[in-house]
């Protein structure tokens, strides 16, 4: 058996779902290694998203205070 952190997801997610030579120790490091890889792929979005958000934040602050003039 390769070395479960050399897998693809598709891989890990298939030896999970059918409990193909996967011990309970095994099992639990396959959802952990899907688990991290799942959150560095959205760590991105996370930083678009509150950035997008600050700059709408700002326009309407900086909005508010032209109007105000």
């Amino acid at each position: 058996m390769a070395q479960l952190d050399h897998r693809s997801n598709k891989e890990l997610q298939d030896a999970l779902n059918s409990g193909e030579e996967l011990g309970p120790r095994k099992s639990a490091f396959a959802k952990e290694i899907l688990r991290r890889r799942a959150e560095a792929k959205g760590g991105g979005q996370f930083f678009l998203i509150t950035g997008i958000l600050a700059a709408i934040t700002i326009s309407i602050a900086a909005i508010k205070r032209l109007w105000r003039n």
